[in-house]
């Protein structure tokens, strides 16, 4: 079952007004921490110039107004026709966005931003057409992870390389544990509450091969950022920039990474020869 069309139909507005990354929102922790893994996210992605780009789950537009300084136009899709409303009305006001039924409708049409309505599980991207596929935060709202890989692999050219993330079941944070829990006692409120699924690191590595997608770069992020307690703690900006500096260097401890929030990961086409990173 996935809710996420509905949910985010209902509360786009509360979600764009969420994260505010001007800089005034970024002396804001959570903040802070979101356009950290933003940053992480087209680090791996290593847009040049001319890329085509597309971000699947394009949300607020954030990812979106952050790759527009590395290439344009660049591309976007959302299960939820509001989310996309907003994009274009408050995160890229400043920028020409068309929103279409699909991507074969842009014709002659020039603009810095295309948008349009598209779902994992239910994919009508253009194959062979993108350098680079993004979906930051979108996957852990996907109830067949599976479908949601082939259906990318389908679209892939023997370059294209597509960037990632899944939210670990181990992490730190305990929310994954937890909602998992609810979810299988049957304590989930599904009208209101945003249906979520969560990975293990083996899991997520057998269904990617599986798929026929091989990884050519896997990083852990979010520790002590993602934690109830430290947030509880950490109030202002200096403190927060310190938090993802220690996330940075705890993750080199085989131990501890394995309770990481989030997993990011790089992936190609099964069969070619890339260097695993």
């Amino acid at each position: 079952m996935n809710n996420a069309k509905e949910y985010y139909n209902k509360s786009s507005q509360d979600y764009v007004n969420k994260w505010d990354l001007s800089l005034s929102g970024l002396n804001k922790p959570t903040n802070l921490y979101r356009q950290a893994l933003i940053e992480a996210l087209l680090e791996t992605a290593d847009i040049k110039k001319d890329d085509k780009v597309v971000e699947i789950g394009c949300g607020t537009g954030l990812v979106l107004r952050e790759a527009l300084k590395r290439t344009a136009p660049v591309f976007g899709v959302d299960v939820s026709i509001e989310m996309l409303n907003r994009t274009r009305d408050i995160v890229l006001k400043d920028r020409q966005v068309a929103i279409l039924d699909d991507f074969s409708q842009m014709g002659g049409q020039t603009a810095d931003v295309f948008l349009a309505v598209d779902d994992f599980l239910n994919l009508h991207l253009p194959e062979r057409s993108f350098d680079k596929i993004l979906s930051l935060e979108v996957l852990r709202y996907i109830d067949d992870l599976d479908k949601a890989f082939i259906n990318i692999r389908k679209i892939m050219r023997e370059d294209t390389v597509f960037i990632f993330t899944l939210t670990n079941l181990w992490s730190l944070s305990l929310f994954p544990l937890k909602y998992s829990l609810r979810k299988f006692f049957g304590r989930l409120d599904e009208k209101n509450e945003l249906l979520q699924y969560f990975v293990t690191e083996k899991s997520v590595r057998r269904k990617l091969k599986e798929s026929g997608l091989k990884i050519i770069r896997f990083e852990k992020l979010n520790l002590l950022s993602a934690n109830p307690l430290v947030a509880k703690i950490v109030k202002n900006k200096k403190w927060a920039e310190k938090i993802i500096s220690m996330d940075k260097r705890f993750s080199k401890i085989s131990i501890i990474n394995k309770l990481y929030d989030t997993f990011l990961v790089a992936v190609k086409l099964e069969g070619d020869n890339f260097i695993h990173r």
